[in-house]
């Protein structure tokens, strides 16, 4: 008999036949995609980078950190980022947390891409920090075309943005349709 558990994004089957399944916590959608430490993976616009303490914690550390903005710019937006910057670095080499990344220009950022491009690419919750729909589709429109310059073949993108207002606004399903014609 199969019935299906919560998991953080998904569904997770949970086997009553098997009791060690019962044991073993559901794993989440973030988990599995990082399933594999051999993959690459790149982050943009880390914020004040605890979601990416939290996957280095779990033991991924093929990944690149970014943020959009300068140190001392993260640093007095968020002051408790420096716990998590400093933690980042400790664990990942300095060519691994960036700063001054621009997720629109991938290209011309200075990710190292000798290692090859990245399997996985996260980009949660991108705004400009100005509230108008424009400015934000725009952003989405120059990530989306920036992406391929930095995406392995067969890579993936994972984006995660609010469905509240003005983000529903966006359209991102439509820039996402209209980019990949």
């Amino acid at each position: 008999m199969m019935a299906m558990g919560s998991g953080i994004g998904r569904d997770v089957p949970v086997s009553s036949e098997d009791e060690t399944d019962f044991k073993t916590p559901p794993v989440d959608r973030l988990s599995t995609m990082l399933g594999s430490y051999k993959r690459r993976v790149l982050t943009l616009g880390s914020g004040d980078g605890s979601l990416e303490m939290s996957i280095v914690k779990q033991g991924h550390t093929n990944i690149t950190v970014t943020f959009f903005d300068t140190r001392e710019e993260v640093l007095r937006k968020y002051p408790h980022a420096k716990q998590h910057i400093e933690y980042l670095q400790s664990k990942l080499s300095s060519e691994k947390v960036l700063f001054g990344v621009d997720a629109t220009r991938l290209s011309e950022s200075n990710l190292n891409l000798n290692l090859g491009k990245f399997d996985l690419v996260l980009f949660y919750f991108p705004h400009t920090g100005d509230p108008t729909v424009s400015s934000n589709q725009a952003l989405v429109r120059g990530f989306l075309g920036s992406v391929l310059s930095v995406l392995e073949e067969g890579g993936e993108v994972e984006m995660a943005l609010k469905t509240t207002e003005p983000y529903s606004k966006w359209d991102i399903l439509g820039l996402v349709v209209t980019r990949s014609r």
